[in-house]
């Protein structure tokens, strides 16, 4: 089932619920006043869904996979790469680059 799907059926259910209370409906300003608060909660409840959904899909796609670490093993081996010019830990600094880039 689709979020979307989830959300207008719970959207449903706020509705039906808020109107087939008995007696409620001589109370329009209370009846008005809990389903705005019930709509309220649903929206704000998938909207949390959707931002960790998001956070959840950037985690991953963040993951370093095998791929990366044969290509990084490879860079590593290129003379260019392990050359220190000089000054100790700049070899490490382009591991690093190579990391951040990928």
């Amino acid at each position: 089932m689709e979020s979307y799907q989830v959300h207008a059926t719970l959207m449903d259910l706020v509705h039906k619920s808020v109107n087939e209370m008995v007696g409620l409906n001589q109370y329009q300003p209370l009846s008005a006043g809990m389903k705005n608060t019930a709509i309220e909660s649903v929206n704000k409840k998938w909207e949390g869904s959707k931002n960790a959904t998001l956070q959840l899909v950037d985690m991953e796609c963040s993951y370093l996979t095998v791929y990366f670490f044969r290509k990084l093993s490879t860079a590593l081996r290129m003379p260019s790469v392990l050359l220190c010019c000089g000054r100790c830990g700049s070899g490490l600094k382009e591991t690093f680059r190579l990391i951040k880039n990928h």
